[in-house]
This record gives structure tokens, sequence and C-alpha cells, in this order.
């Protein structure tokens, strides 16, 4: 699901998916907009949008309907500054460590991945990725407490036993 802000107080008619988006995009200023078909238009050479240009508390928002494990599907947690400036990293670099992930700051972020030269990550490579991630599935998270999904997402365990007569140890049924 799609929004052109903060999805909370917003009436469902504002919201999209990727087949019906174009009220979406109506609601982007004009350089939210030209920002957009930039990066839309970089097919192998991919480029760094410029955030800067998303208009004063318009973030764009996305939400992922479905199974996440934090473990396989998160590489990178990217904090705001100010959390840092609250004395909040250390919280931040435990849950990063508990989980796997690399921790970024937002004022430092457009750097790094410059440095490491993610913008120049074409579509082929993008898809040698992706297939990769795909081939290799969501791994099992090792110190799963009992009756939660093995996949580290922390829901229960669907209930019922497979085919074979063993019980379930995904919330999925896989």
């Amino acid at each position: 699901t799609f929004s052109p802000e903060d999805s909370a107080n917003l009436k469902a008619d504002r919201l999209a998916v990727l087949d019906y988006y174009a009220h979406v995009l109506n609601e982007y200023s004009q350089e939210e907009l030209e920002e957009t078909i930039k990066i839309a238009k970089s097919s192998e050479a991919a480029i760094l949008g410029d955030s800067s240009k998303v208009g004063k508390m318009k973030y764009k928002e996305t939400q992922i309907h479905g199974e996440l494990c934090f473990r396989s599907h998160v590489e990178r947690l990217v904090a705001h500054e100010k959390h840092r400036a609250a004395g909040e990293g250390a919280r931040l670099e435990a849950i990063c460590a508990r989980h796997g992930w690399r921790l970024s700051w937002m004022d430092t972020e457009q750097q790094r991945m410059q440095d490491e030269e993610l913008s120049k990550l074409g579509e082929h490579a993008w898809k040698e990725k992706l297939k990769a991630v795909m081939e290799k599935g969501t791994p099992d998270v090792p110190g799963v407490p009992p009756g939660l999904c093995r996949k580290g997402c922390s829901r229960r365990v669907q209930p019922g036993q497979t085919g074979r007569g063993r019980d379930f140890t995904t919330c999925c049924r896989g």
C-alpha cells in the first residue's frame, strides 16, 4: 500500500497499490514528481534520489503486507540523527546487533551509498541479487522460542499438522 504522506488519518481513496497509483502521483509537488521520474527513468545505472526534494512532513509511505523476516529481509536501519542526539544510539545499535542489521544515520547515508557505489548497481546486477535472495529462501532464525514461527517474524505457529503428521513450525504452514 502506498500513500503520499503519513497514512494514519488518510481516507482510503488517498491510498494506492502499484496498478492504481495515478491519484497519489497527482498529490506530489512538481519537484517531488521530477525527482520520482528521474529515479524511475534510470534503468541501467541506478541513481540516488535526493530526499531533500520531499516536501516538509510529506514523506512517501509504503506498507508491505505479508511475511517479513527481520534477519533475511532487512539489511540496514537508517535512523534520523535526532535519535543519535537524544542518546538513543546505543539502544538502536543493540536492536541492530540482535537482528544482524547495519545501522546508519540519515545525515550520512547518502554519502555512504555514494562511497560504496551502490548508486551504480544497474538493472542486471539488481536482478542477479534478487535471484540469489529468492533461491536461498527465508532461513530459520536460531533461538526462536517454541510456539513461534521459526522464520523469526514473531507470529504464533499455525495450528495443525502437515500432510505427514508433523506439527507446523511456521505461521504460514511452511
